[in-house]
């Protein structure tokens, strides 16, 4: 079949107002990833899992199971201007057959060393690499 773009943003007034029918639209895609490609920020987040945001611990757990969750990262430095976002849940990454990571630079190199030694809520990062295990392979490039 022919790729296609299933995108995150709706016309919804929020975030949270959009999950249940991004959950919809993604579950099926998820069940589980095939393939995922995660970036890491300077703070230890990935996949919009800001260090400090309001709703990160749900979106790490899915206590009900879902594959998208609301993030509100006022206050995170992290998540420049986009505060109110949607993201895949800790499952719906962590339940990937494969992941990569991507990181350029000597900086993401020693984020990557403090997480792998951080608590997952300071530094989410480490919630994905934890939960991947051997199915997560990080390409790092100076």
């Amino acid at each position: 079949g022919a790729a296609g773009l299933l995108p995150m943003k709706t016309l919804a007034a929020s975030p949270a107002d959009a999950v249940a029918d991004r959950n919809a639209a993604y579950a099926p895609h998820c069940a589980p990833i095939d393939l995922i490609l995660l970036g890491m920020g300077g703070d230890g987040h990935t996949a919009s899992w800001f260090p400090g945001s309001n709703g990160l611990e749900a979106a790490l757990t899915a206590p009900n199971g879902e594959t998208i969750a609301a993030i509100d990262a006022t206050g995170c430095p992290g998540a420049g201007s986009n505060v109110h976002r949607l993201t895949l849940t800790g499952p719906a990454v962590t339940s990937a057959r494969m992941a990569l990571m991507l990181l350029f630079g000597n900086d993401k190199l020693d984020v990557l060393e403090r997480a792998s030694k951080a608590d997952p809520l300071d530094m989410p990062v480490r919630h994905a690499i934890d939960k991947l295990g051997p199915r997560l392979t990080i390409v790092w490039a100076p």
